[in-house]
């Protein structure tokens, strides 16, 4: 939609960021209450494994990661550095999440702006569980 044949212009991720503005629009309302932020799988988990340039998945040093928003944005200018190619290659990135990975990171990082919060504690628990949780 914003980023066609991987055009990651600055003008294409300032329209992307605002449509994800508007798109999660009644999040904000939160932005004043005490609350932390738990972002699972995905572009969350992926972020770590950059960081810590993991070869391989490694739950007990991702789980509970404090990812802040300095985290997130020095990965998007890496990842926006890159050809999709040399994205593939990053250590701790999977080769198939090369190409939604700078999508991920603009939308955790509107949402860390919506709520006006600076990290995210990082789950390798899912949803399922989070439910399971919540029920006991």
């Amino acid at each position: 939609m914003f980023f066609k044949e991987d055009n990651y212009s600055l003008e294409s991720i300032n329209s992307a960021s605002c449509y994800l503005k508007g798109f999660f629009k009644e999040i904000s309302k939160f932005k004043d209450q005490n609350f932390s932020i738990i972002g699972v799988a995905g572009s969350v988990t992926t972020n770590v494994s950059v960081l810590k340039s993991m070869k391989k998945f490694e739950e007990d040093k991702i789980d509970n990661f404090n990812l802040t928003y300095t985290n997130l944005k020095d990965n998007l200018n890496l990842f926006l550095s890159l050809s999709l190619k040399e994205r593939e290659n990053i250590i701790g990135l999977e080769a198939n999440r090369a190409d939604v990975i700078i999508s991920g990171n603009i939308i955790l990082l509107t949402i860390l702006d919506l709520l006006k919060k600076n990290s995210l504690i990082v789950s390798t628990k899912d949803n399922l569980e989070g439910a399971m949780v919540l029920n006991i």
